[in-house]
């Protein structure tokens, strides 16, 4: 443990602080091509390292309160030479037991940190309101315990250990494509709203929760 009572603290250069585009912002969570995704109830905003302003922010479906996040994807070895392709991608547990996919389109970011073109603001601004977009948030399933932790397990049908100290843990199965009702372990189908509500998640495994646990009591013999 760290006994911070016994360290200064010192405020970070006023040039190398990164104004934030919410004062609601409660999470940060830092991107292996250098940068943070920050997350207020409403929104998530990116920030990439070379940028003193929010690249972009995206709207949530709903208020959330996130709490783990994990990487799909490895980012290319050669990502600060070679201009790159594709996506890379994270997934995002919350309070509320719901699961995101966050997508980053890994050319456009590219261009904004490597580029060797100096661009305007004017420019900046047009190349980030281009029709593709920087950062896209997917819902993927709710209905699911408060999340703690979370770890990308690969496989051929991508699983997902999906950590709660709050209620029961699960290794989930998250799905490219929405599929049908899953009638297993948990059934997605929700019958008070009367919709799938996981419909990219598939629970493959349930650790039932034991807490809490209010006594103890010793015995010799079982």
């Amino acid at each position: 443990m760290i006994d911070y009572a016994n360290h200064q603290l010192n405020m970070a250069p006023s040039e190398k602080a990164i104004p934030m585009s919410s004062d609601q912002v409660y999470a940060v969570e830092s991107l292996p091509f250098g940068g943070v995704i920050a997350f207020d109830t409403q929104f998530a905003y990116l920030y990439l390292d070379n940028r003193r302003r929010c690249v972009e922010a995206v709207k949530l479906r709903n208020s959330i309160i996130m709490t783990a996040a994990c990487c799909v994807d490895q980012l290319p070895t050669d990502f600060d030479k070679t201009p790159q392709k594709g996506i890379l991608r994270m997934l995002v547990g919350t309070e509320q037991g719901e699961l995101y996919m966050v997508a980053f389109n890994l050319e456009k970011i590219w261009q904004l940190l490597y580029s060797s073109q100096k661009l305007s603001a004017v420019q900046e601004d047009a190349a980030m309101n281009e029709e593709s977009q920087i950062m896209i948030i997917e819902f993927l399933g709710a209905r699911l315990s408060a999340c703690s932790d979370l770890l990308y397990l690969g496989g051929n049908d991508s699983r997902l250990f999906y950590s709660s100290t709050a209620g029961d843990s699960y290794v989930l199965s998250v799905k490219s494509e929405e599929g049908e009702k899953d009638e297993g372990i948990n059934p997605s189908f929700n019958t008070e709203l009367a919709m799938n509500d996981r419909p990219y998640v598939r629970i493959v495994e349930e650790y039932q929760s034991l807490a809490p646990i209010i006594g103890l009591e010793m015995r010799r013999n079982f």
